[in-house]
C-alpha cells in the first residue's frame, strides 16, 4: 500500500506525527512518502528511505498565488506516482489536497491534527472545508470527543486516529527519589500565548512560596521569550525557573525531572505530555478539553483550565509525597499501551483500506 502524507511543514505536532507515522508504517510494510507544502524546518527524525516531495515554488508574496502552486504541486505529485491514498494534516491542506485532485479516482483522508472544536474555521474557510470534507473519502479526528465537530456533519465518516507515543530510551528511577534534594518540574512548549506560560509561572511561584525545594524547566522558544523572562524577575524566580531553550532530544531531558506541567488554552493531543508520559513522569495539566483527562487518566491532575488554586494544590500533593510520584508516574507509563505504534497504525491500516474500498 502506497500513501502520501501531505503537511505543513516537518516542525509542530503535525510534522513530528507525519514522520512518525512514515517511519512505523516503513516497518509495517506500507509504503509512505511525505509532502510537505510549507517547508521552514528540517525533519525531526532520520527520515532515511522516507520519499520527500518539499513543495520549494510556494514563497511568493501572494498568499493565492502561493496556495494556486500548491495545489498544482499536489496534483502533479499525485500523478506522476502511483500512490493508493493521500492523507492530508490539517485542515486548510486537507481543502487544498482535495481541490487540487478533483477529477482523480484518489481518495483522500482528511486529518485534524488539533482541537476542531475550538479552532472551527471561519467565513469562506468553514465553507470550504464543508465542501472538501464532503468529498473526502474520511476524515479523522485525534479524540471521540473530537468527533461531533461542526455540529456532527461528519461524524459518519470520521474515525478517531490517536497520535503515536514512541517509548522513551530511558524511564524514571524512583528508586533514587527518597535522595532528590530538589524536586524538578518540567514543561516542554512553544513560548506562545495559547501555552499558557504566563499562567504556569504565576502557579510556580504559588508552589516555590510553599516548598522553596522546588525548580522549573520550561523547553522551547517563541516570541514570548522576553515577556516570560520579564515575569520571572519579576516574581525573583531567577534561579528557580529557568528557560532553557529548545532541545533536540526532549526524552533525555524530561527523564531528569520529576513532575510535567502543562498550562495549555487549547491543545488537540499533547505530543509533549505524551512523551513526559513515556519517560515515566506523573503530571499536573489544565484539561482545555474532554480528551486530556482521557488520555492522563490515573497518571496525572487533570483540573479546571485557570483553576490555579487547584492546579498548586496538586503539584504541592506530587512534590509531598513520593510514593504518589511513583505511583502516577507507573499509571503514566501503563497508559501508553493504546498508543504504541502497532497500535495506532492497525487503526489507520483499517482507515486506510476502507477509503480505498
Amino acid at each position: 500500500m502506497r500513501l502520501l502524507i501531505i503537511v505543513d511543514d516537518y516542525s509542530g505536532g503535525a510534522g513530528n506525527m507525519a514522520q512518525l507515522l512514515a517511519l512505523n508504517g516503513k516497518k509495517q510494510g506500507l509504503d509512505v512518502s511525505l509532502l510537505p507544502l510549507w517547508v521552514k524546518s528540517r525533519p525531526r527524525y532520520n527520515l532515511s528511505g522516507i520519499k520527500c516531495f518539499e513543495n520549494r515554488a510556494a514563497n511568493l508574496k501572494s498568499r493565492v498565488l502561493n496556495l494556486l502552486r500548491a495545489m498544482v504541486f499536489i496534483r502533479r505529485t499525485v500523478a506522476a506516482e502511483d500512490f493508493d491514498a493521500v492523507v492530508s494534516f490539517i485542515t486548510n491542506n486537507s481543502i487544498l489536497a482535495v481541490f487540487a485532485l478533483l477529477g482523480k479516482k484518489m481518495p483522500v483522508i482528511a486529518s485534524e491534527r488539533y482541537n476542531i472544536k475550538a479552532r472551527i474555521p471561519e467565513g469562506m474557510w468553514r465553507l470550504l472545508m464543508r465542501l472538501a470534507y464532503c468529498r473526502a473519502s474520511r476524515v479523522t479526528v485525534q479524540f471521540e470527543h473530537f468527533r461531533d465537530f461542526d455540529k456532527g456533519r461528519f461524524r459518519h465518516k470520521t474515525v478517531v486516529t490517536p497520535n503515536i507515543i514512541q517509548a522513551a530510551p530511558a524511564v524514571k528511577d524512583y528508586r533514587r527519589q527518597e535522595d532528590t534534594p530538589v524536586i524538578h518540574f518540567v514543561s516542554c512548549a512553544r513560548l506562545v500565548p495559547v501555552k499558557g506560560l504566563d499562567t504556569m509561572i504565576e502557579c510556580f511561584k504559588k508552589i516555590h512560596d510553599h516548598n522553596p525545594r522546588t525548580q522549573l524547566n520550561i523547553y522551547g522558544e517563541g516570541r514570548e521569550r522576553k515577556y516570560l523572562q520579564g515575569l520571572v524577575i519579576r516574581y525573583g524566580l531567577e534561579d528557580t525557573v529557568l528557560l532553557r531553550g529548545k532541545t533536540s532530544n526532549p526524552c533525555a531531558e524530561l527523564v531528569k525531572n520529576d513532575i510535567y506541567l502543562m498550562t495549555s488554552e487549547q491543545e488537540g493531543f499533547p505530543n509533549a505530555l505524551g512523551e513526559a508520559m513515556a519517560v515515566g513522569l506523573p503530571s499536573v495539566v489544565f484539561e482545555c478539553h474532554e480528551g486530556i483527562r482521557d488520555l492522563v487518566g490515573a497518571g496525572g491532575f487533570a483540573v479546571q483550565p485557570g483553576d490555579q488554586q487547584e492546579f498548586m494544590k496538586k503539584a504541592l500533593l506530587l512534590c509531598q509525597d513520593s510514593e504518589l510520584r511513583e505511583k502516577m508516574g507507573k499509571e503514566a507509563l501503563s497508559r501508553l499501551k493504546r498508543y504504541r505504534p502497532e497500535r495506532v497504525l492497525k487503526i489507520w491500516k483499517k482507515c486506510i483500506g476502507e477509503a480505498i474500498c
